[in-house]
């Protein structure tokens, strides 16, 4: 397993509503992994709008597992779809990932990369 760390903590603020740069239609960018609370809400409306949403993102019918077999390929689109993995052991099979994106400019002043190392252990 692989753990990302910074030298600093760092977080940011993102809309919860975000235009799809091709469809136009809106969509929300909220997940349990990485949302901490919605600015500009009280406390009780902000969990209970969280809880809301978190449960309609991971109703059962949401959800698309995909059960993995040599030679497939998935394709989906990162503006509009959620996606993750279930923890991958170390001592299981050899994961190969091979990852194509459009266009991208990263301003090396503004973001800084993550460092990566291996895990043995997490407690």
């Amino acid at each position: 397993m692989i753990d990302t760390y910074y030298e600093t903590p760092k977080s940011t603020v993102t809309p919860v509503a975000r235009t799809h740069p091709r469809t136009g239609r809106t969509g929300l960018y909220v997940s349990e992994q990485v949302t901490l609370e919605i600015l500009d809400l009280p406390t009780e409306q902000n969990e209970e709008l969280l809880t809301e949403l978190f449960a309609h993102l991971y109703e059962p019918e949401q959800i698309l597992e995909h059960d993995w077999h040599k030679g497939d390929l998935v394709v989906w689109d990162n503006h509009a779809v959620q996606h993750a993995r279930k923890t991958v052991d170390l001592e299981g099979p050899t994961r190969t990932l091979r990852k194509v994106t459009g266009p991208l400019t990263i301003d090396p002043d503004e973001f800084a990369l993550p460092v990566f190392s291996k895990v043995a252990n997490r407690s």
